[in-house]
């Protein structure tokens, strides 16, 4: 969570320093309309590539936690099943003993 604040700062403090750079600029006005047009879309397209890019950064992250989870939950399917056949072979031990008295 931490690091998406960050980066919407960081992108907020980009918007504000643009628009603070065609403002202050000696152009027309039309001539900043226009700039701030196309700076517009430039940083519309920036902004859905970065989303994308986060966004599938943030699949793939959920992907490696759902095959560590998979992974996780056989090794204690194994590790249930080893103690049960431990615990059975303990049971015919005594049970062996128990006969043999």
């Amino acid at each position: 969570m931490k690091t998406f604040l960050i980066i919407i700062g960081f992108f907020l403090v980009g918007v504000a320093s643009a628009l603070t750079m065609l403002f202050l600029a000696p152009r027309s006005g039309k001539e900043t309309r226009l700039k701030i047009r196309n700076k517009s879309t430039e940083l519309r397209e920036s902004t859905n590539e970065f989303m994308d890019d986060t966004i599938l950064q943030a699949r793939s992250i959920a992907n490696d936690g759902s095959e560590k989870l998979e992974e996780m939950k056989q090794q204690a399917q194994d590790l249930a099943s080893e103690k049960l056949d431990n615990i059975s072979k303990v049971a015919e031990d005594i049970k062996n003993k128990i006969q043999k008295s």
